[in-house]
């Protein structure tokens, strides 16, 4: 194989190695208490109040359901133990919703997944909603009724591109029609391009014009 040939194949090497490593970069937008994991429910099975979370409407809390399932879970929590409950007992209750500002503008030119799972107790059917804000402007969101008495995951996407509210601050909501619905796991996670695929190019720029010298 001559010199030229095996650059080349170095320099092709590296830019797949650079687009498999792309293809998996991603950064979480940080979330206080984003498994509901506090306050501790240790000794009860359920606290009215979600530390990191404002609570709006009828009520909302934290509940251990791996330990004090009481009939209403068939499953333990997506993560941890503790859930988030929104819209307290008894039924049908009525709207409660917590929500969380992040204290981060939103980028430009950005694909955003809100992800998370949700579910409701066994005979407590509800519609919930989650939405992702900027400086309290609906970006997106989703509405459905999950499943009873166990979990289901979510999504929420947004694409920032164009957006008029780059730069305003990023905003969760937690919401439930009435009595009752249950989060966890909550996550946001944008894409980030990969500094290894850049390099990639940069490598075949760079031999493309070595080669381009040695040329007679």
């Amino acid at each position: 194989m001559t010199h030229r040939a095996t650059r080349l194949a170095i320099v092709i090497a590296v830019l797949i190695g650079g687009i498999a490593f792309g293809a998996g970069q991603a950064s979480a937008v940080l979330i206080t208490n984003p498994g509901f994991e506090d306050p501790v429910a240790s000794a009860v099975c359920c606290i009215n109040t979600v530390t990191g979370w404002s609570i709006s409407g009828s009520g909302a809390g934290v509940w251990n359901i791996n330990d004090f399932p009481l009939g209403f879970w068939t499953v333990s929590a997506p993560q941890g133990k503790q859930i988030a409950f929104v819209s307290p007992a008894p039924n049908p209750g009525s709207f409660a919703m917590i929500s969380q500002s992040l204290g981060v503008g939103l980028e430009a030119d950005k694909e955003y997944t809100l992800s998370g799972y949700v579910g409701h107790p066994l005979g407590f059917p509800a519609t919930y909603t989650v939405a992702l804000l900027a400086g309290g402007n609906l970006l997106a969101s989703t509405s459905d009724t999950g499943p009873l008495g166990s979990f289901a995951s979510f999504q929420v996407l947004f694409d920032s591109a164009g957006s008029p509210y780059v730069g305003q601050t990023l905003e969760i909501q937690l919401s439930s029609s009435d009595a009752q619905t249950g989060f966890d796991d909550i996550a946001l996670i944008v894409p980030e391009p990969s500094t290894l695929l850049l390099l990639g190019f940069g490598l075949v720029g760079l031999g493309g014009a070595s080669w381009r010298r040695r040329r007679p």
